[in-house]
């Protein structure tokens, strides 16, 4: 039920920052550590395991200080939709 309540809260979080398609699994979960699996944050923009320096603090703690990304993928249509063009 926690790791639930945490992987909606990073959900919302990201998509009051554009990533409203934004999707998480929360893997492993503890006081001030937080690994989510199968991060993808819009089509063709996944960013696989996430570790962040919050766990369940998250719950009270505003935001998030440091993030440790491994095995990210980037299709090149997502590239041209976070790039402006010019």
């Amino acid at each position: 039920m926690i790791q639930a309540k945490i992987g909606a809260k990073i959900e919302a979080m990201l998509a009051e920052r554009g990533f409203a398609a934004a999707r998480v699994a929360v893997s492993d979960l503890g006081l001030d550590h937080l690994q989510l699996s199968h991060v993808a944050l819009g089509d063709g923009l996944a960013l696989g395991t996430v570790e962040l320096d919050a766990g369940i603090s998250l719950l009270w703690r505003p935001r998030v200080h440091a993030i440790t990304i491994r095995g990210a993928e980037l299709s090149a249509a997502a590239l041209d939709r976070l790039v402006p063009p010019g």
